[in-house]
């Protein structure tokens, strides 16, 4: 899966929260639309994985606010 890059207000709010593992955090991301995704970020800066999805199928730009789970898949 390519990687994709957060926006950097998100990448800021990771930056001082906890890591889930060595490298990544879980992450449940809101979009404008209402949807909620489950997400891997690794290093605070890339989505790396979305649950039950191949790729990722939103625009990082849609997302609307982001919430730190550690609730692996």
């Amino acid at each position: 899966m390519k990687q994709v890059e957060l926006p950097i207000k998100f990448v800021d709010e990771l930056v001082d929260l906890p890591e889930t593992g060595m490298g990544y955090q879980i992450i449940n991301v809101l979009l404008n639309s209402g949807e909620n995704y489950d997400v891997a970020v690794a290093n605070c800066t890339y989505i790396v994985s979305v649950k039950s999805y191949d790729g990722v199928p939103f625009d990082p730009e849609e997302i609307h606010s982001i919430k730190l789970t550690h609730e692996r898949f």
